[in-house]
């Protein structure tokens, strides 16, 4: 986009891509070999994986605490993807139904994803084991019905109303339109870079909750099915 390189991780995936459209071009004779799938000699760079660096309980804490002076609604939407361990659009794509408040549980059942036409709601998570059912803790909860309070609170000021199951962090004061995934990346960016957490990424925070949850003696396949990996 800004005329550098793309990244090797990109390169990868568009290979992959071409591989398997060149794969069916050969099934269907589309190619002039029957034989070769002209893909499978490229050679895609390596990617160098990055080491998973969760923040710590201190660091965890520091950025609830600047959240909330920032903004009560986004320090709601960093409590509970810490609570939970959900993936972006997991949270940015969640209703008031998805919100039980007398079990206090939430259900992951829609996710948010940005394709070439913008914000897309989809109905299923990542993947099957995606959909499921947390558990929150009382705090957490509590932030989920300040956040509907407050939403209700404004559409009233501004003469409105909500509409059917409105989205439970929207920008619009109907709840009709869901925060935008990047936005939330680039607003988590500039609260870590305030802390002097440059190294600490939004999706860390997943990875904060299984290291807290391990940590409290937890079994691998509990910790798996609440952050919506394959348990095996």
């Amino acid at each position: 986009r800004a005329g550098g390189p793309l990244a090797a991780s990109t390169v990868r995936n568009v290979h992959t891509v071409m591989r398997l459209v060149c794969a069916r071009a050969v099934r269907y004779g589309w190619v002039p070999s029957m034989s070769a799938n002209p893909a499978v000699a490229a050679s895609p760079p390596g990617v160098r994986k990055r080491r998973k660096t969760p923040p710590t309980s201190e660091q965890a804490r520091a950025l609830l605490a600047e959240a909330e002076r920032m903004n009560p609604d986004w320090h709601a939407y960093l409590r509970l993807s810490a609570a939970v361990g959900s993936r972006r659009g997991e949270v940015t794509g969640m209703h008031h139904s998805a919100f039980d408040e007398e079990h206090a549980t939430v259900r992951i059942e829609t996710a948010l994803t940005v394709g070439l036409e913008g914000v897309v709601e989809t109905d299923a998570p990542k993947s099957d084991t995606g959909f499921r059912t947390v558990h929150l803790d009382d705090v957490t909860a509590a932030a989920l019905r300040g956040v509907i309070r407050r939403q209700t609170e404004r559409v009233q000021a501004c003469g409105g109303r909500l509409v059917a199951d409105p989205y439970l962090f929207a920008q619009t004061v109907d709840g009709s339109v869901p925060w935008d995934p990047r936005r939330v990346t680039r607003r988590f960016v500039y609260l870590r870079q305030k802390l002097g957490f440059d190294k600490v990424r939004l999706n860390d925070l997943r990875h904060y909750v299984a290291t807290q949850l391990l940590g409290k003696g937890v079994d691998v396949i509990t910790v798996a099915e609440r952050l919506g990996h394959e348990a095996t």
